[in-house]
């Protein structure tokens, strides 16, 4: 996502107000957006979170190394931990980890919107082909955060949801 996009996207989940006095919300490289949520800080939106790292246990390291393109994942303990076997520069790991602290925070969150079936689409062909709806529309969310194309399009109720969980996060 980029530009006018990201502009739309960040003044439908926080004010003008809230943009401009966050540390968490830059301006996008070129200057041409507002900027969507951290894309320059994806180190400070994790803290933000409440995200916490640790290092893989033996058998997540196992399923990392066969899975390269598994870039990490939130934990059972509510932690993230990220790939060791991942090509991704450790820019691209910062936001994979916060899309992970994202989905920790999800866990505890009812999630009543649908899914678009361009987002259904695209899961299908993913882990989360047969994932539960919960883990579904949390991706979703995780990814529009994060700027991962993978969410597609949002809708408006995706948008209004994502800016409830981060707004209770001040």
């Amino acid at each position: 996502m980029g530009g006018l996009k990201d502009e739309m996207i960040a003044r439908q989940l926080f004010s003008l107000d809230d943009l401009k006095n966050s540390m968490l919300f830059q301006s996008t490289p070129g200057g041409a957006a507002i900027g969507y949520p951290n894309i320059s800080r994806p180190g400070m939106l994790f803290a933000a979170l409440g995200g916490e790292k640790r290092q893989p246990y033996p058998s997540e390291k196992n399923f990392f190394s066969q899975n390269p393109s598994v870039s990490g994942m939130a934990t059972e303990d509510g932690r993230v931990t990220l790939n060791p076997y991942s090509p991704l520069s450790m820019q691209e790991k910062q936001y994979v980890a916060v899309n992970e602290a994202l989905r920790n925070l999800l866990n505890q969150t009812p999630l009543n919107f649908p899914l678009t079936p361009a987002q259904s689409g695209y899961l299908s062909g993913t882990n989360y082909a047969n994932a539960p709806d919960h883990a579904r529309k949390a991706t979703i969310l995780a990814r529009i955060l994060s700027g991962d194309p993978g969410a597609q399009t949002p809708t408006q109720e995706q948008l209004n949801a994502l800016g409830d969980v981060l707004r209770q996060r001040r």
